[in-house]
């Protein structure tokens, strides 16, 4: 869950206009920046306009397009640039091969970024459904779980057999839209597309603040994001074309917490709910596991790293149970942090370090001050982390479904265990070669998500839609 917001932070470059001499560098450019956990394509449009340049960033793996740029220093072959309120920094020189070569970094986070000439191959996502349809599409608005918010969506509908099994999606963390679109993909859009041709009704909508719908999302709580699909399901009652007996609450990753959440508490009887990907350990050891997984991967090959890899996790450890600890306020917590930091086997562990490791040292320790400490303060994150999945998935009566992936490092195989373990008589299936989307992978690192072409497999959704109907014939 991190990790995404991460990415994303790590995407909102801004470059700007420059005065070029000596090189021609209009065009298209891409490359590929190396990240914690993976890499992501990054595309350039460099156009000169009256004697000026100007630059817009693209992001073909989160669909981010024409992104503005500013504050643009460009000397012979040599340019850099900065955005300062992001900590940005970047300096390159065309190299005699043609190359634009550079540093990147942000913060404590440093990586070499090259960049070629040319657009990258786009990628067509061939489960993306194109009309006509076989079914009805409506959109649709309800109120929220909050006075004054809208929920803008989507309801698709088969065109016989009414009324009609419904099935609710609900996003996983950050803003999303109705189709949950990510890294390229939109798996709620194809999900929603083989759920409707399988004969459900299907409600998707857009977060709270995000798309059509009102409100912020910025402010709200995962408490807040289950009061809304708990919105969706009042609203769903409304519908003459939906069974009122088989309705489906379904969610992915943050999402499957917020369908428990709701199953645990409703007086409707639910036909079920589906969890895709759906946390089940304490979310506190979620992140635990999630930074581990990420650390070995990044660390791989640097053994001075390698040996800071128990330090770290348990610094986390400490950070995140402070970050949770309602007593504590937050205007005290980044004090409290630091005192954590400073008292840590890891703090003094890098004072011991050779002065040529100095620039890892310094790395490492912004990373905690100017990335973990100020996003572990967040209303957000501090509830995020006091949450127990178990504690609403024992509360649940109505069935319970779920798939995980074999190779999911967001939410790993641990969880199907920990599932099968807390509700004997859950119906789950973990796939093999699969990530925390249900696509076919090798590593399940998210570096993959946009460079697979399947947006959501067909051996993930027949053992979704065969579960379910086990599910119902009980």
């Amino acid at each position: 869950m991190m990790m995404k917001k991460t990415l994303l932070l790590l995407l909102a470059l801004m470059i700007g206009s420059l005065q070029l001499t000596g090189q021609d560098l209009s065009g298209r450019w891409q490359g590929r920046l190396g990240i914690p956990g993976g890499s992501l394509r990054l595309e350039l449009d460099v156009i000169q306009q009256e004697g000026s340049w100007k630059i817009l960033l693209h992001s073909p793996d989160q669909g981010a397009r024409d992104i503005p740029t500013t504050s643009v220093v460009v000397k012979g072959d040599s340019l850099a640039f900065a955005q300062p309120n992001l900590g940005i920094l970047y300096r390159g020189r065309v190299s005699p091969s043609g190359e634009l070569v550079g540093q990147f970094s942000q913060g404590s986070f440093t990586a070499e970024l090259r960049f070629k000439r040319g657009a990258a191959k786009p990628i067509v996502r061939v489960q993306e459904p194109k009309a006509p349809l076989p079914y009805e599409e409506r959109e649709v608005s309800f109120d929220a779980g909050v006075s004054g918010v809208k929920l803008s969506g989507t309801l698709t509908l088969p065109r016989a057999g009414a009324p009609h099994p419904l099935v609710i999606l609900a996003t996983g963390s950050g803003p999303q839209n109705r189709d949950e679109e990510l890294m390229g993909h939109k798996p709620f859009l194809v999900l929603a597309d083989s759920l409707t041709r399988a004969g459900y009704a299907v409600l998707r909508y857009d977060d709270r603040g995000v798309g059509k719908s009102t409100g912020s999302f910025a402010t709200s709580l995962t408490t807040d994001f289950a009061d809304d699909l708990e919105a969706a399901l009042r609203y769903s009652l409304t519908l003459k074309e939906v069974n009122k007996q088989r309705i489906w609450l379904m969610g992915h990753s943050e999402g499957a917490v917020l369908a428990a959440m709701v199953a645990a508490r409703t007086k409707v009887r639910l036909a079920g709910i589906a969890l895709i990907a759906g946390p089940v350990k304490p979310l506190l050891e979620l992140m635990l596991d999630q930074g581990h997984a990420v650390l070995e991967r990044s660390f791989a090959g640097r053994e001075h790293l390698l040996a800071l890899l128990t330090p770290i996790e348990e610094l986390n450890q400490r950070l995140y149970t402070a970050a949770a600890d309602e007593t504590i306020p937050t205007e005290a917590l980044i004090a409290k942090f630091d005192e954590l930091y400073r008292t840590s086997s890891l703090h003094a562990q890098l004072q011991e370090w050779p002065s040529e490791d100095e620039a890892d040292r310094k790395s490492i320790e912004r990373s905690f001050r100017e990335q973990s400490f100020p996003a572990l303060t967040s209303p957000y994150m501090r509830a995020l982390l006091r949450i127990k999945p178990q504690d609403y998935l024992s509360r649940v009566r109505c069935p319970v479904v779920a798939i995980f992936g074999e190779v999911d490092m967001q939410v790993d195989r641990s969880n199907f265990d920990e599932l099968k373990r807390l509700l004997p008589k859950a119906k789950a299936t973990l796939l093999a070669r699969h990530n925390h989307l249900m696509q076919p992978a090798e590593t399940g690192f998210p570096d993959e998500y946009a460079r697979i072409e399947i947006t959501f497999s067909s051996e993930a959704m027949q053992a979704l839609l065969s579960l379910m109907r086990e599910a119902g014939k009980r």
